[in-house]
């Protein structure tokens, strides 16, 4: 009996042993293993908030209808700083994640040498990120002084295009997404038909002239309002840089009073821009360019289509 007794005794202890043990290795390893897990988590929905399912589902619709990104895309977003480029990286990082195909990420900002322009908010928000960052520094302003173009904002969209163009290739990539939506493709129509007689927006995929690189905007189904709507939220922390152009702040620009005109339509006509989005889908698409005209000329070479697709504001 006694010896039983014993046993018995000598076997709970070991029972308690074993259970502290165990209660230990939780304590040391399993609960601070959850934890970071939690907090790596926590930490990834502040850096990347969630996306919007409508506003997915349009970049998705643009992405597959125009066959803008395809599997093994080294994709270069453009950065301005400004609402629109920023919410575009947050939307492909999230199409990244879910899309069947693989593609990778990278950012560039050009940087005009322009007075109280400062990028360094993105390089180290980019950083953050963990996405590679590329910061180009030209100073756009001097040049334009020293050799005055005939207009200064198409001048400099052509020479932000070269220092993209040349980035890209320099770093290995094929795709340049650039942030441009609904609303500037609605804009540059309107300016074209007002000021040149053309039907013509910006496309939404292109290849560029010498076969290497293409352009790529995934906003071209998404209104502006929407993209204001995700940047202006209380999760979402955006080092929004503002437009500060001298030569744009000199006069208003005639973008600016087509906005206003659009925005005056629209207030008597709600459905406007889902019927010009409907209007403009000959025009944006990749390769339909037969009514795009030039005086003497039938249609617009491919240099010239690429050229005259020059609204980057980057």
């Amino acid at each position: 009996s006694t010896t039983t007794t014993t046993t018995t005794s000598s076997s709970s202890l070991t029972t308690a042993d074993v259970s502290m043990a165990s209660s230990s290795i939780d304590e040391e390893g399993i609960l601070p293993a959850k934890k970071a897990k939690k907090a790596k988590k926590e930490r990834e929905r502040k850096l990347w908030p969630q996306v919007p399912k409508p506003l997915l589902r349009q970049i998705g619709d643009a992405i597959k209808k125009h066959d803008m990104i395809r599997d093994g895309d080294k994709v270069l977003v453009g950065l301005s700083g400004g609402k629109d480029s920023l919410t575009l990286l947050h939307c492909l990082h999230a199409a990244q994640r879910k899309a069947p195909i693989k593609f990778e990420l990278g950012a560039v900002t050009v940087h005009p040498c322009f007075p109280g322009y400062d990028p360094t908010p993105l390089k180290a928000y980019l950083q953050e990120l963990g996405v590679p960052f590329f910061l180009e520094k030209q100073n756009l302003m001097l040049q334009a002084k020293e050799k005055p173009p005939s207009s200064i904002c198409s001048w400099c969209s052509r020479m932000k295009r070269g220092i993209l163009y040349t980035v890209a290739r320099r770093e290995g990539y094929n795709v340049l997404a650039l942030g441009q939506h609904l609303d500037d493709l609605a804009e540059s129509f309107m300016m074209s038909v007002f000021h040149n007689g053309y039907l013509r927006t910006m496309k939404a995929h292109y290849t560029v002239a010498e076969g290497d690189l293409r352009m790529a905007r995934p906003f071209v189904f998404v209104r502006e309002k929407d993209i204001r709507q995700f940047a202006e939220r209380e999760d979402v922390c955006l080092p929004i840089i503002n437009e500060n152009c001298p030569a744009c702040f000199e006069n208003p620009t005639e973008r600016h009073r087509v906005k206003q005109l659009l925005a005056a339509q629209e207030v008597i006509y709600p459905r406007l821009y889902k019927s010009i989005c409907s209007a403009l889908m000959p025009l944006m698409a990749k390769n339909r360019t037969g009514m795009e005209t030039r005086k003497g000329n039938d249609h617009l070479t491919e240099k010239q289509q690429e050229e005259d697709d020059n609204d980057i504001n980057i």
